[in-house]
């Protein structure tokens, strides 16, 4: 009975210390820039973040002819793991720009959001997948937006962009592999450039989600419960006659 406690108390330790949620985050930004003005950063909990919580940031204001909307949320401490089809949501952002209507808006108008210190698995993860989507609710005519995603794995960065949204009801999913490293950072960037009408803006959302494969340790652990529930039978059979 002993060693029975023991194995089976074994393999609940090493599934869980596989399913060690991914760690965020050293740090958690948001830039606003129009190519030609000084840049606003606004950094978790720092000035211009009307949110007091942790890992999001709510900005509202105007900036040089924009009226900027962001709420910007990364994944929290103890939160989501890599494991599981749907994978680890790393960013959910929700924007919105509109001309202010209080003198020319230069541009295109760039929001980079970034974060670092994601963690997974305490190791690195290989034949991972970065999947992003980019949704729009609102686009006025001329206007466009784009979002482009680059993670940075320790040894190198990959960028990839996102299809051009003119229109509202459109929506992208894009996806590119990598292999992230241990800690690895993600910097996203919207693009918003204004149509030419009065109060011309844009309304979107766009998210960034880690997909990784089960590590094979906890594939191995799961084949082997079936040799678990055998060396339990054996234990019972073993127990029985000196019962």
């Amino acid at each position: 009975m002993f060693r029975l406690k023991f194995l089976t108390a074994a393999l609940v330790a090493a599934v869980a210390a596989l399913g060690t949620p991914m760690v965020s985050q050293a740090a958690f930004t948001v830039t606003i820039w129009d190519g030609v003005n000084a840049a606003v950063v606004i950094s978790d909990g720092g000035a211009g973040d009307a949110n007091g919580q942790a890992n999001r940031i709510n900005y509202a204001n105007t900036y040089f002819g924009y009226d900027i909307d962001i709420r910007a949320r990364t994944n929290s401490p103890g939160g989501e793991t890599l494991l599981g089809p749907n994978g680890a949501e790393l960013f959910q952002n929700s924007i919105t720009v509109k001309d202010s209507g209080t003198g020319p808006a230069s541009g295109p108008l760039t929001i980079t959001i970034f974060s670092d210190g994601y963690q997974p698995f305490g190791a690195s993860v290989s034949n991972s997948t970065v999947v992003n989507t980019l949704a729009a609710s609102a686009v006025s005519p001329g206007t466009t937006v784009s979002l482009s995603t680059a993670v940075n794995p320790g040894s190198g960065t990959v960028t990839t962009l996102g299809a051009q949204l003119t229109a509202a009801g459109e929506a992208t999913t894009y996806a590119y592999p990598s292999s992230l490293g241990n800690p690895f950072s993600v910097t996203q960037v919207a693009t918003v450039t204004l149509g030419p009408s009065s109060g011309a803006g844009a309304t979107f959302t766009g998210t960034s989600t880690v997909v990784a494969p089960a590590p094979a340790g906890l594939v191995m652990a799961v084949t082997a419960l079936p040799f678990f529930g055998l060396i339990r039978r054996r234990l019972r059979k073993d127990a029985a006659p000196t019962a």
